[in-house]
């Protein structure tokens, strides 16, 4: 068995200033131009009715449904039908905590969607061996990306202010300790890209940070506007019906 060495040094100092010279500032003009075009300029997403109504008509969703219908049509296995469905519960929350965050933030932070995310961690370890993954964004071998960050300008700077997990489901808040550990490792790796940030869990209403984590400072909890038996009849309603576009 072959064993792939992880490369988790990243770019270096001057790689990383001609990044935040460049790329990442290019990277946010994309992401405000994918708010216009998913419509999220000027809607109200309040609660979980409004999001999930905006959601259904959205891009998002429907790329989601594209790829739940070609993995679905594939001959699996009883419990390759179960792990799917996790991960396709999964994937719709990463684009439903996106849009929420995209309209909760304060108005100088810009929230990367997952795919913006990936492609600025893909840039700051441009060595590590690219996974595909059946409803999320692409990963990195032996890297935790994250699943959003928010920049702000900082100077004349974007730097990254929080980091996001999505987690859901009613145990969705565990195993944190990771996510925690490449936070720090990123920050001690990176610093000049990085401004006070926190790590923000985002979960469903009636989450709770484990013990050892609720008194870290730099760690907060967030939740979408619906508890965990609401946010799995908003997944089946979603799916019962095929996007307009189709």
């Amino acid at each position: 068995m072959v064993i792939q060495e992880v490369d988790r040094h990243g770019i270096s100092t001057e790689e990383l200033r001609d990044l935040m010279g460049g790329f990442l500032p290019n990277l946010v003009n994309q992401q405000v131009q994918e708010y216009k075009a998913l419509g999220l300029d000027g809607v109200a997403l309040y609660t979980g009715e409004q999001l999930v109504e905006w959601y259904r008509g959205s891009n998002i969703f429907l790329e989601l449904y594209k790829k739940a219908f070609r993995e679905f049509l594939q001959p699996r296995t009883e419990q390759e039908l179960d792990e799917l469905q996790w991960r396709l519960v999964g994937g719709a929350f990463e684009g439903l905590a996106f849009a929420y965050l995209s309209k909760q933030t304060e108005r100088d932070n810009i929230v990367f969607s997952p795919d913006r995310t990936s492609q600025l961690w893909h840039e700051l370890y441009p060595n590590a061996s690219s996974m595909e993954n059946s409803f999320s964004s692409a990963s990195l071998f032996g890297i935790s990306v994250p699943d959003g960050v928010a920049v702000r300008l900082v100077g004349d700077e974007y730097k990254i202010t929080t980091v996001y997990e999505y987690k859901s489901g009613i145990n969705g808040t565990r195993g944190l300790d990771r996510s925690i550990t490449e936070f720090r490792k990123a920050q001690e790796r990176f610093p000049h890209l990085f401004d006070s940030p926190r790590l923000e869990v985002v979960s469903l209403e009636g989450s709770q940070l484990p013990s050892p984590v609720e008194n870290r400072p730099e760690v907060g909890l967030m939740s979408l506007p619906f508890n965990n038996l609401e946010y799995h009849f908003f997944v089946e309603y979603l799916f019962d019906s095929r996007p307009e576009k189709i």
